[in-house]
Parts: structure tokens; C-alpha cells; sequence
């Protein structure tokens, strides 16, 4: 596996779990997405400068491109946690 891949995994797993959280503690579908996205994509370039041992000058560009990754997985769980939500919401009106 090229260092490249493990990056994108690295990057889709730490997208991945602040999305689960920011959904799970944020009921407002785009505001819990937008956080969850840049939360991700910050932790994601911390962890590159903690492997690199500096932080990279081009880590504003290398940012902006992470969250062009973070924020589509982050509107993916998103509309899970929704759709949970709706689903959920509607058993309950039809137990009234």
C-alpha cells in the first residue's frame, strides 16, 4: 500500500468518526457537517505535522483540499443520522 492510500484511509477513518460525533451531538443536519468537516480535515493536518515533525507550507492548500474529502463523508453519516432520526420520529407518532 503506497503512503498516499494510507493517507486517504487515514483521512476517510478521521472524517469518518468526527462525523459520527458531530451527528450524534449536533442535531442540525448542514451545521453538524460543516464542523464535522473542518474539525476532520484540522485533526487530519495535525496528524501530518506530528509524522512530518513540522508543519507543511503548503498546509493551507493541503486543508482546503481535505475538506473536498471530509465534507461529502460528513453529508454522507449526516444523512444517515437523518434518516434515523425521521424513521424514528415517525414509529413514535404512530405509537400516539
Amino acid at each position: 500500500m503506497s503512503e498516499s492510500s494510507a493517507d486517504l484511509i487515514i483521512l476517510a477513518g478521521v472524517s469518518a468518526v468526527s462525523a459520527v460525533l458531530m451527528h450524534w451531538r449536533i442535531r442540525r443536519y448542514i451545521l453538524a457537517s460543516m464542523v464535522s468537516a473542518v474539525v476532520a480535515a484540522a485533526v487530519f493536518q495535525g496528524l501530518v505535522s506530528l509524522q512530518l515533525g513540522h508543519i507543511d507550507p503548503f498546509a493551507p492548500i493541503a486543508f482546503v483540499l481535505s475538506l473536498l474529502v471530509t465534507t461529502p463523508l460528513a453529508l454522507l453519516v449526516g444523512s444517515l443520522f437523518l434518516l434515523r432520526r425521521r424513521s424514528s420520529a415517525a414509529s413514535d407518532a404512530s405509537l400516539r
